[in-house]
């Protein structure tokens, strides 16, 4: 099952007294990639913008530790794959964001990004190149170049030109140190000070 279809059932059998409030938020961005929805507290962070030009394992583990614990089987690392293949490129940067969120798989996620590369790049969407540039950039692949260099070529408002400016600075350093580079490693600590630390895997 891919990982919206396993959000929304999820959401829709759990008491959310059964999970912490975090996990909640992140299960219902998940089940609704697209939707429009109130602002994200801390507890759901754009991991793909917000947290700098690196990969973090603290989604995955947050994720395996509710399904160990619950006794719940993952969703299908394969058969999410295949959802952001087929995707139309006008959804896939919500449904990247959502999918790095809820499993902290990066590696499918940059997967779908290789694959769709020429058309990420001259899609003209901002977000969705900024998105796909710093996933690319975190797991050290040169590609993030090109596609953050469209990022910026279709950054008209101040703000996305701003949050252009910092990933494709970083990029470069990410690329020249390796992606365990100094200051961007390839799986830094979680966000959270530690309380989620650890990693987590998804079915294949």
């Amino acid at each position: 099952m891919d990982f919206v279809r396993w959000a929304r059932e999820l959401a829709r059998s759990i008491a959310p007294e059964t999970v912490a409030p975090g996990f909640m938020e992140r299960l219902l961005v998940a089940a609704a990639p697209t939707e429009a929805r109130p602002e994200r507290t801390i507890a759901a962070p754009y991991y793909l913008t917000d947290l700098g030009v690196r990969s973090f394992e603290d989604p995955a583990r947050f994720l395996s530790l509710h399904a160990d614990a619950l006794e719940w089987q993952l969703p299908s690392a394969e058969e999410s794959a295949r959802l952001l293949l087929a995707l139309p490129i006008a959804d896939l940067a919500d449904h990247l964001d959502a999918f790095v969120l809820l499993t902290g798989d990066y590696d499918t996620a940059a997967a779908a990004v290789r694959a769709r590369e020429a058309e990420i790049a001259g899609s003209g969407l901002h977000r969705l190149q900024l998105f796909a540039g710093v996933l690319m950039a975190a797991v050290g692949d040169v590609c993030c170049r090109r596609l953050l260099d469209a990022a910026a070529v279709a950054a008209h408002a101040p703000t996305d030109m701003f949050n252009t400016a910092s990933p494709c600075g970083r990029r470069d350093q990410a690329l020249r140190f390796g992606a365990d580079g100094p200051d961007d490693a390839r799986r830094a600590g979680p966000a959270d000070g530690g309380r989620n630390a650890g990693a987590g895997t998804l079915r294949r």
